[in-house]
């Protein structure tokens, strides 16, 4: 270890990708037409270089400007390896700005960074810094697949996933009772029994319909319902697990340990879904998944970014028990998988193995950096 490495500039990348009309996606979100990602860097003095990525909460200007001109100075000249001491300094200093949302983004890429140099450093990946747990993952389909569609065609491509060889999909409902029933069902038929299916209803449903639709869902053995009400209704959701074998899944919204401590209290979930690029970085991923294994609860990360907050978020679950699956992007031509890193993933048999070089395991493409730049507006219509 380099005792006497100091950080020596932080360096940010806004990327956006543009969504064409073949690949549109859609889901009570809205129709998806573009996709933008923070991704920073963080360079030493005499070691290696760190990158990692920062959720943007559809404000990408806004965090870029919190990492450049708040952050950043907390951290120049730091060692990288106070990981620790670095993180609560970040959080002091944004402490007029409120722990969480934006500041729980803006420090999870810098935190992500901190670990990839550390790795790196030492030559080895994170998760075996971290205590290794398993070397392969299973996968899920999920990202921006599978949305709203006519039922043709979300059949097909649903079709097109099992015979890729993925064993679990995640569907995006919230369109109506009788809409999202059926396509379900549908789903079901085509698929046959033995790949899960979860539904992503983005806080789409109101107590009412939740409580009746999820008996339908129990007909077509859905593995999970992920946030089937405002994500801040635990009570809610605490009857619908007491109702259902349907597993509650959420957490995507929240920020901070205090947050997942009073959902997994109030016994409103079944799997939780913290997100490494927004509560504050692979450390506060592990402090999470501890307190989920307090609970017996299992952990499946949830990821919207690109490859980056996917080895963030693989390098943690391949150093915890209570792991489940991590969500992944299959959606056709998806730069922010293939083309923002320069080695692919590994997916064999519904699985994806953990990079094992050292650090975050994946390097950046620079020429898909300087290609697509970032463009302002918003990322749904």
């Amino acid at each position: 270890m380099n005792s006497h490495m100091k950080i020596k500039r932080i360096n940010t990348h806004l990327v956006s990708v543009p969504i064409g009309e073949d690949n549109a996606w859609t889901s009570s979100l809205g129709k998806a037409v573009k996709r933008d990602a923070l991704i920073v860097e963080i360079e030493t003095d005499e070691g290696p270089t760190g990158i990692g990525e920062c959720y943007h909460g559809s404000a990408p200007l806004v965090l870029e400007k919190i990492v450049q001109t708040v952050l950043a100075p907390v951290l120049v000249g730091k060692n990288p390896f106070d990981l620790e001491f670095n993180k609560q300094a970040m959080f002091q200093r944004c402490k007029l700005l409120g722990n969480t949302g934006l500041v729980t983004m803006a420090v999870s890429g810098l935190e992500i960074a901190l670990w990839d140099i550390m790795g790196k450093d030492l030559g080895v990946p994170i998760h075996k810094m971290l205590g290794s747990y398993r070397e392969w993952v299973p996968v899920y389909v999920g990202g921006l697949c599978m949305g709203w569609k006519p039922l043709d065609e979300l059949c097909t491509e649903a079709g097109r996933f099992v015979d890729q060889g993925f064993r679990a999909l995640k569907l995006r409902v919230g369109q109506g009772y009788d809409k999202d029933v059926a396509c379900v069902r549908k789903i079901r038929e085509v698929i046959g029994p033995d790949i899960r299916i979860m539904l992503d209803v983005n806080q789409g449903y109101s107590d009412a319909e939740a409580m009746k639709i999820i008996k339908e869902y129990e007909k077509d053995d859905v593995f999970w319902l992920e946030e089937p009400v405002p994500h801040d209704k635990h009570d809610t959701m605490v009857r619908l697990r007491n109702m259902s074998f349907v597993n509650m899944a959420a957490g995507e919204n929240s920020f901070t340990l205090q947050d997942f401590k009073r959902v997994l209290d109030s016994g409103a979930v079944d799997i939780i879904q913290p997100d490494t690029c927004k509560i504050g970085g692979i450390s506060e991923m592990k402090k999470v998944a501890a307190l989920a294994e307090s609970h017996q609860i299992e952990v499946a990360p949830h990821i919207i970014g690109t490859s980056v907050a996917l080895a963030a978020a693989l390098q943690l679950i391949g150093s915890i028990p209570n792991g489940g699956m991590i969500e992944w992007d299959a959606s056709p031509n998806n730069l922010f998988c293939d083309g923002i890193i320069t080695t692919p993933y590994e997916l064999k048999n519904g699985e994806i193995k953990i990079p094992d070089r050292p650090g975050l395991g994946v390097d950046l493409n620079y020429d898909f950096l300087n290609k697509y730049k970032y463009v302002d507006g918003p990322c749904y219509a």
